[in-house]
């Protein structure tokens, strides 16, 4: 299981690390308080696992055994999957541009980037449908015309699956 964000210790050279990476995070990406806090505790997480003394001592393959390890243990959700490989990514970004690692190629990028699954929008409802078929029909359109156009157009969008966005 891991830790809560405000129960993990690390050695004082990854908080000097952290603090770094916090002030990049903010001031470089100008990334919102929330995402700050969110990609610090998946950096912290990650380092508290891997129990390190320092940054030099990390190796290519911790990342790929902490993402693999959790995400079968922990039974991640796909969302989950790709916000520990987006945030990681971007920690070893900055610490190899840094110099803070001692390997050149990022990490992550020896795993695949999760895939979100695409969802179809939900349809609408046939009272939905109706309300919008019965306020096309009774609007004071100013020529005829328009309302036959709009009334065919949305006789379309009902006939061949409008979605609801």
């Amino acid at each position: 299981m891991l830790c809560p964000p405000n129960k993990i210790h690390l050695a004082p050279a990854l908080e000097e690390v952290l603090s770094q990476y916090k002030d990049y995070l903010c001031v470089e990406l100008r990334n919102a308080k929330l995402t700050v806090s969110h990609k610090i505790r998946t950096v912290k997480t990650f380092l508290n696992q891997v129990q390190v003394p320092n940054c030099l001592k990390l190796k290519e393959q911790d990342f790929m055994h902490f993402y693999y390890e959790n995400s079968k243990r922990q039974d991640w959700s796909v969302h989950t999957q790709l916000n520990y490989w987006k945030n990681l990514k971007c920690f070893f970004d900055w610490s190899i541009l840094h110099q803070v690692v001692k390997f050149r190629r990022n990490p992550v990028l020896n795993v695949k980037r999760p895939k979100m699954p695409r969802v179809r929008p939900r349809r609408l409802s046939m009272s939905q449908l109706e309300k919008i078929f019965t306020a096309c029909c009774t609007h004071p359109w100013q020529y005829e015309i328009q309302r036959a156009r709009n009334i065919a157009i949305i006789a379309v969008f009902m006939y061949t699956g409008i979605r609801n966005q």
